[in-house]
């Protein structure tokens, strides 16, 4: 196996023998994609956010390629719409909050150009997002269990949101972040190994933001407030209930032994070919 792994090149090497610490990296670079066009003096509040979905997506696509993971990564067709039905009740989950932000903060964009284009961006950045983290870096933490996968990729999606504070971003809100994007990331595991299809993953991902976007009017979700208990309680309450849902489907694909759901062993057999 040692002298196999060796003849796949260093990159591929390096994913399969340090997993955890691969991750980190991916999870870094696209980080560093998303936030050094914010530091480019100059260019418009669009233009950067552009600049940054168009960066990570390229990082995104191209780890994908020479990996070879795009199957893997579950970036597969539709073969019948019963494959939404593991991801109905996150739907509903993410429509409920949609639902109460709007009830508590109302709408606050009104101009229909720039709803557009941050409908756009967001659903640019939900592909990246989960490109590189349901796609790479959770392929990378294969043999693994699929809920440990589940939590080390959860873990890593977390701390990606560590550096909202050099831009700024109130360290309550911060820490409220990080419990959030770890919620999510272990919720969405469940389904995309369930159905093999990272599609219906990447528009929640779109829409959480997207509704994020529209209640606040904040383009870069960036804030510099502390969230008040309420905020704190609704948003652990929500994520939390999704979460729960993940456990209990991640235990449900563990224990099936049949058909495209046993992606473990299968997806590892490819990632060492």
């Amino acid at each position: 196996m040692s002298e196999e792994v060796e003849k796949k090149g260093p990159m591929k090497t390096f994913a399969i023998r340090h997993p955890f610490l691969f991750g980190l990296l991916v999870a870094l670079i696209g980080t560093l994609s998303q936030t050094w066009p914010l530091w480019w003096p100059g260019l418009s509040q669009s233009a950067q956010i552009l600049l940054a979905r168009v960066s990570g997506i390229v990082i995104a696509v191209f780890l994908l390629t020479w990996f070879n993971w795009w199957q893997e990564a579950s970036f597969t067709r539709f073969h019948s719409w019963k494959t939404l039905l593991p991801y109905l009740p996150l739907i509903l989950l993410v429509l409920l909050g949609f639902a109460s932000l709007i009830e508590t903060n109302g709408i606050n964009v009104t101009n229909p150009g720039m709803i557009l284009f941050e409908a756009v961006s967001f659903l640019a950045g939900g592909f990246m997002e989960e490109a590189l983290f349901r796609g790479v870096i959770l392929r990378a933490f294969l043999p693994c269990r699929l809920l440990d996968a589940a939590l080390l990729s959860a873990v890593v999606f977390s701390l990606s949101h560590l550096p909202n504070l050099l831009l700024g971003q109130d360290l309550g809100t911060t820490m409220m972040q990080l419990v959030r994007a770890c919620l999510v990331e272990f919720a969405f595991v469940a389904p995309l190994a369930y159905t093999r299809n990272i599609w219906p993953l990447i528009i929640l991902h779109a829409l959480i933001n997207f509704s994020s976007f529209l209640s606040s009017g904040n383009i870069t979700l960036i804030s510099t407030e502390s969230p008040t208990i309420a905020q704190v309680l609704s948003e652990v309450t929500l994520f939390g209930l999704m979460s729960g849902y993940g456990y209990w489907l991640l235990h449900r694909v563990e224990q099936r032994s049949e058909g495209s759901v046993v992606i473990i062993e299968q997806a590892y057999t490819r990632l060492s070919r």
